[in-house]
C-alpha cells in the first residue's frame, strides 16, 4: 500500500471513530482520574502500615502492581491485628477497586468502538478462540457509577489512613452509601458437553 492510499485509509478510519458525545468522554476522563487517585491511595496507606519510613516504604512499592499491593496491605492488616470494623472497611473498599479494576483494564486494553450512546468493549480480536469472546457495554450512567466509587475508596481509605483529619460525619455516610457500580462476573465460555461413557 503505497502513502496516499495509506493516508486515506487512515482518513476514513477517524471518520469511522469520530464522535461529538463530549459528555461520555468526559465522563471517562473523569473516570480515569478518579481511579488513578484511588489507586494512589493505596499506596499511601500501604506505605504507613508497612511500618517503614516513608522513604523505604516508596523504595519497595514503587513500581508494583496495584494486586500486589493490595495483597501486601492485607497481610500488614492481619499481621498488625487492627480491630475488625477498620479491617472491614480496608477488604470493603479493596475488593470493590479490583473489581472497578477488572472494568478498567478492559477499557484500556481491548478494542473499543463508540456507538449508540455507548462504548463498546470486546476482546473478539485477541481472545484464544471466538467461544472466548467477550463483550462489555460501558454508557456514561455506568462510567460516572465507576468514577463516584473510585472518589469514594479515595476518600475513605485516606480517613484510615490519616484518622486525624478525618471529617467523622462524612466518613460515616460514605460507609453507609452503598457501591454504585455493581460487578458482574464474567460468563464462563461455552464448553463442549463431554460424551457420557456407555
Amino acid at each position: 500500500m503505497d502513502d496516499k492510499n495509506l493516508a486515506s485509509a487512515l482518513r476514513e478510519f477517524i471518520e469511522l471513530t469520530k464522535t461529538d458525545d463530549k459528555a461520555h468522554f468526559q465522563a471517562l476522563g473523569n473516570f480515569v482520574m478518579a481511579y488513578s487517585n484511588a489507586e494512589g491511595m493505596v499506596h499511601v496507606l500501604a506505605r504507613k502500615m508497612s511500618g517503614l519510613t516513608d522513604e523505604k516504604a516508596r523504595v519497595l512499592f514503587a513500581g508494583m502492581r496495584l494486586g500486589d499491593v493490595i495483597d501486601r496491605l492485607r497481610q500488614f492488616a492481619r499481621v498488625d491485628k487492627i480491630d475488625e470494623e477498620t479491617y472491614s472497611e480496608i477488604d470493603a473498599c479493596l475488593t470493590q477497586l479490583v473489581h472497578i479494576s477488572d472494568l478498567r483494564h478492559k477499557l484500556v486494553h481491548r478494542g473499543a468502538a463508540y456507538f449508540a450512546g455507548a462504548l463498546i468493549i470486546s476482546n473478539s480480536m485477541t481472545a484464544r478462540s471466538i467461544d472466548h469472546g467477550e463483550t462489555d457495554i460501558v454508557d456514561v450512567f455506568r462510567l460516572r457509577n465507576l468514577t463516584d466509587d473510585a472518589g469514594a475508596i479515595y476518600l475513605r481509605l485516606s480517613f484510615i489512613a490519616d484518622p486525624d483529619n478525618t471529617d467523622r460525619t462524612l466518613a460515616a455516610g460514605l460507609k453507609s452509601r452503598p457501591w454504585r457500580y455493581k460487578y458482574v462476573p464474567p460468563k464462563p465460555p461455552n464448553q463442549k458437553r463431554r460424551d457420557t461413557p456407555e
